[in-house]
């Protein structure tokens, strides 16, 4: 199952790194043909990063200690809401959820049915995957959530107990979500 999440997490590179190039070329030598693949490619970007963040969500919630970000955050005691919470509790899982996000509001800006604007929406994609190809570098080669241990523990060790709060559940994904917010108008 990890391995699945780390791959998914490497065609997704491929398919926004591809995407931002696309989007450029496409919009300065008015491809219209290019500039839709690219946008294939953003969507395939959102899917691929959802395909991992679903793993790495399953992964918590059926206790799948194998993977060390599992057995970090998570234990066997921890409620659901916790669990959920899990994804977002450590540098690895956020920076996943992040690229998430960005790939959400990607996909939202792309859907967008408006007619002013519409011929700065590759310039704005382009800029959107472009960030997404940095937070899956940084994901792949510096803080991968899926890297498995050699053997699997009995037990996880649960979060910290300064994150089982109420505001936990609610407090990161909103940051993180204003966060990439920010990546849209810029």
């Amino acid at each position: 199952m990890a391995d699945v999440g780390y791959i998914a997490l490497f065609l997704a590179l491929a398919a926004a790194v591809y995407s931002a190039v696309a989007f450029i070329l496409g919009a300065r030598g008015r491809h219209q043909a290019l500039t839709d693949s690219a946008k294939n490619g953003l969507l395939a970007t959102f899917g691929l990063v959802t395909i991992s963040t679903a793993i790495l969500l399953y992964a918590l919630l059926t206790h799948n200690f194998n993977i060390a970000y599992v057995a970090n955050y998570s234990s066997r005691d921890t409620s659901l809401a916790y669990l959920i919470s899990g994804l977002w509790a450590g540098n690895a899982g956020s920076l996943l959820f992040w690229a998430w996000l960005l790939a959400l509001f990607g996909v939202i800006v792309l859907l967008q049915k408006r007619e002013r604007g519409r011929e700065l929406l590759p310039y704005a994609s382009m800029a959107i995957m472009f960030t997404e190809a940095f937070f899956l570098i940084l994901i792949l080669w510096i803080s991968n959530p899926f890297t498995t241990l050699s053997f699997t523990p009995p037990d996880g060790m649960g979060l910290n107990p300064m994150l089982e709060n109420p505001g936990m559940i609610i407090h990161p994904p909103a940051i993180l979500a204003g966060y990439v917010g920010l990546t849209v108008p810029f």
